[in-house]
């Protein structure tokens, strides 16, 4: 049940475990809960992987929504080291208020799983941010499901008969299909110039786009912020995903809110007054200090209400100083004295990542979203020692011990991880298997070969194991289902030492088994509906 080296250096580079039933020696007849606590390691090492974007919703990102409205009296640049002392978070702020905006965009979710109660709070969030945004403002009314419809083709006055006519058609349109975010958002953006304008997103979340590469978000940014679009988004339904909305937030400089009662008004009042201002682009960020180096995107986008994270890895000194370009002129920022922070092991975890997606994958907002982050880290940590003990206890001591591998993927430093899976390792007689792979010496272009073929062979069995649960479980456990197969094919996509054109053929048949299940939760929730 141990990790093969193969999948070991999948992890290491990947930071997830895409697993099927077999791989990891669990069934159907296994105690529920370690299942249970297996798929949401899995998710939780998952949501913080940008090998390929299989978006879902996030153990982390559930409470990574703050607007970081409570760090105001916080220093403009801050830097959170890791606990490794090797890795770190430096969150940067704007000094003062920006670009005013007064062109808005509301994109509005219609899908199928937008309807009943969730309908009614959307077409009042609509209504309530209108409301809140001053006397002068424009604004283009876009309606998407399985279809974009753009209402007003041009931005038009706030007490304009053409918002009032199709504030009256959105009243009347019939939830259905599924919202492709990615589609939405260009079809939203045809014919806006590049002065700056802010685009409001009503919706879970979810998209049917799920699929995403890390080319096709890396894309989908660089056109908002070519467009001069901030990506602002209020998530309400029976179930959100913020995993895509903090990225495109973060990057574009946006705002992320989550309804969490039946306070529609106070949500929308908080985001109508994020969308008027605007963000600056700093370009060409940097280090100054030396054997320090950040992961920070062509483009990093800073508010002056909220601070934006950008990842590095090195030692950091008593001053660290990082340099970037704004409107073609020079900022320094520095940080020293209680500007510099200590953080947990979460902070090497999602700078790993960052670094693996040249800082594209950051989605937690502020010094509000960082300290959730962490909170939850702890917590998903604890709970995984917890069950693990629990499971060892009664016996079930390779179920323990593979909790416990998976959560040391997260948090390697943890003694009491390393301490429990040590006597796990000896109660089980497993050898630990979990060094970096051997290269026996010989003919290494065989080996290369013989060993691509190896690993082409266990993802095939991976991809067939992976569609088979999923086909078997999509009726009673669609979400299950679904991530699943995103597990799979971030391995798929992730690998490099398959042949390409079977890398190819293996994801066409994960996104076609996907899209099997996906349609198929939707035809049951409308039919649930009815």
């Amino acid at each position: 049940m141990g990790l093969c080296p193969a999948q070991r250096r999948f992890v290491q580079r990947f930071g997830f475990y895409g697993f099927a039933s077999g791989e990891l020696g669990w069934s159907a007849s296994a105690a529920p809960s370690w299942g249970k606590h297996m798929r949401r390691l899995a998710g939780s090492l998952r949501s913080i992987s940008l090998a390929s974007l299989g978006l879902g919703v996030s153990t982390f990102c559930g409470t990574a929504f703050a607007a970081d409205n409570g760090p105001a009296a916080a220093p403009d640049a801050v830097a959170v080291t890791a606990a490794d002392q090797q890795h770190l978070a430096i969150a940067l702020r704007l000094a003062a208020p920006a670009v005013q905006v007064n062109r808005h965009i509301l994109l509005v979710d219609t899908s199928a799983s937008q309807s009943g109660i969730y309908r009614q709070r959307t077409l009042q969030a609509v209504r309530s941010v209108l409301q809140g945004l001053p006397q002068g403002s424009q604004v283009r009314l876009v309606a998407a499901d399985s279809s974009v419809s753009v209402m007003t083709p041009e931005f038009v006055g706030l007490d304009s008969p053409q918002l009032s006519a199709a504030l009256n058609r959105l009243s009347l349109r019939t939830p259905m299909g599924a919202t492709d975010l990615a589609a939405a958002l260009r079809s939203s953006l045809q014919g806006v110039s590049e002065s700056a304008v802010s685009i409001a997103y009503i919706g879970d979340g979810m998209s049917a786009g799920d699929m995403l590469s890390g080319n096709d978000l890396s894309a989908l940014v660089t056109d908002l912020q070519t467009s001069g679009a901030a990506f602002h988004a209020m998530l309400l339904g029976p179930r959100v995903d913020a995993q895509l909305s903090g990225i495109l937030a973060n990057q574009t400089g946006g705002s992320l809110q989550q309804l969490q009662n039946d306070d529609v008004a106070s949500v929308a009042g908080l985001m109508a007054g994020q969308l008027q201002q605007g963000p600056v682009l700093v370009r060409d960020l940097r280090s100054n200090t030396a054997g320090v180096s950040l992961t920070a995107p062509a483009a990093v986008a800073l508010r002056s209400n909220r601070h934006t994270l950008v990842y590095g890895a090195g030692a950091v000194p008593a001053v660290l100083e990082v340099t970037g370009t704004i409107n073609g002129k020079s900022q320094t920022w520095k940080v020293a004295g209680s500007a510099l922070r200590q953080g947990g092991s979460e902070i090497g975890v999602l700078a790993r990542k960052a670094q693996q997606t040249q800082g594209l994958n950051s989605p937690y907002l502020g010094l509000e979203g960082l300290a959730a982050a962490s909170g939850d880290f702890t917590s998903l940590i604890g709970e995984s020692i917890a069950a693990a003990e629990v499971l060892s206890q009664q016996g079930q001591k390779l179920q323990a011990l593979e909790i416990v591998s998976q959560a040391r993927l997260l948090d390697s430093g943890n003694v009491r991880l390393t301490a429990l899976e040590t006597a796990l390792l000896d109660e089980t007689g497993k050898a630990d298997r979990l060094g970096p792979p051997s290269v026996d010496e010989g003919d290494a272009l065989s080996k290369t070969e013989v060993r691509g073929e190896i690993l082409t062979q266990r993802m095939v069995q991976s991809v067939n194991a992976a569609i088979d649960e999923a086909d078997r479980v999509a009726a009673e456990q669609p979400e299950y289902a679904m991530t699943l197969l995103k597990d799979v094919l971030e391995a798929v996509r992730s690998s490099r030492e398959i042949a390409p054109e079977k890398r190819q053929e293996l994801e066409r048949r994960v996104v076609a088994a996907y899209t099997r299940v996906d349609s198929a939760r939707q035809t049951n929730e409308i039919r649930q509906l009815q």
